[in-house]
């Protein structure tokens, strides 16, 4: 089976389009987000339905049921373990391992027990540490999802072929819940499937940027705009904000990022950038704008405080 490259048309095994098309997806920073217990991005799974659909020949209804699923199941992962698997130190990919091969296996038309062998598969081999969103950034930080998505493509198509893989992959003896646990609401995973789908309560990013920073940005560019201040009139700036956020985005990286991907996860450069520029955009994180020595003369005024007051209201607010 082929599908297409989106990047240029060329077509190549399903497993590799679903690689490169979920990178791009991701590349910018720029796509949806869904915060619950977990963060995640569910386009990233996108990707797999589209280039199974194409290798299958799929309807495009068929490939729109596939996306939605993507949507329910990764969100429902974001809701599972209280505290979120992020909390624990790991990455999100490692909700996504479970989803993808469902994404994939529904197109495949797998049987449930190929279903649950894709699952098994996938779900044995994609636990992803925390690190590609910690301290400095690298490109890894963008690949680690769409490499789970990539492999559970590769799992369905093994399952499609009769390999098996763990049945009790989530509740079994050293299975998910075992090694990642306690504390695990079932409810929240497989309660009231129909009822209403999650798709509809997942956001899209209004800055190309780590969503923790998109009401920071949006205050401080509402304050330079309003009252015209400039960059050489700034002393101080104190950012309150939820605990987590300043783990992640003010560590001593963030305020001399050398990649976009340590940028747009630093809250220092992307509140910098906006007291200089007034907006941010994908040129914000270009090889250009990081050497902008505006942005550098302010950066350091940038400090983050944490608010109990905030944690207790996140994620609602």
């Amino acid at each position: 089976g082929e599908a297409r490259r989106r990047v240029r048309g060329k077509r190549g095994p399903a497993v590799n389009p679903t690689l490169v098309n979920s990178l791009m997806v991701r590349a910018l920073d720029f796509n949806d987000i869904y915060w619950k217990e977990d963060p995640s991005h569910p386009s990233d799974i996108i990707p797999a339905a589209l280039a199974v659909g194409e290798m299958v020949n799929a309807s495009m209804k068929d490939v729109i049921v596939a996306i939605v699923l993507a949507y329910e199941f990764e969100q429902r992962l974001c809701e599972f373990a209280k505290p979120g698997v992020r909390e624990r130190k790991w990455h999100h990919a490692t909700l996504t391992q479970f989803v993808s091969p469902i994404v994939a296996g529904k197109l495949l038309g797998l049987t449930v027990d190929q279903m649950v062998n894709a699952i098994g598969i996938n779900g044995a081999h994609n636990h992803t540490i925390g690190c590609p969103t910690a301290g400095k950034l690298t490109m890894m930080k963008n690949t680690v999802d769409p490499m789970a998505v990539q492999t559970g493509v590769f799992a369905a198509l093994m399952a499609q072929r009769g390999y098996t893989g763990t049945e009790a992959v989530f509740e079994g003896k050293e299975g998910f819940m075992d090694v990642f646990g306690p504390d695990w609401d079932l409810d929240a995973l497989v309660g009231h499937l129909g009822d209403r789908y999650k798709i509809l309560e997942c956001s899209m990013k209004a800055f190309p940027t780590e969503a923790l920073t998109h009401t920071h940005i949006t205050c401080a560019i509402k304050v330079v705009s309003e009252h015209d201040i400039h960059p050489d009139q700034i002393e101080k700036v104190t950012i309150t904000t939820i605990a987590r956020a300043c783990d992640i985005l003010f560590d001593p990286h963030k305020y001399r990022p050398e990649s976009r991907e340590t940028a747009d996860h630093s809250l220092p450069y992307c509140i910098a950038a906006a007291l200089v520029d007034r907006k941010i955009t994908t040129n914000s994180f270009s090889d250009e704008k990081m050497k902008d020595p505006r942005i550098w003369d302010v950066i350091d005024k940038i400090k983050g405080e944490a608010s109990v007051e905030f944690e207790a209201m996140f994620p609602a607010k």
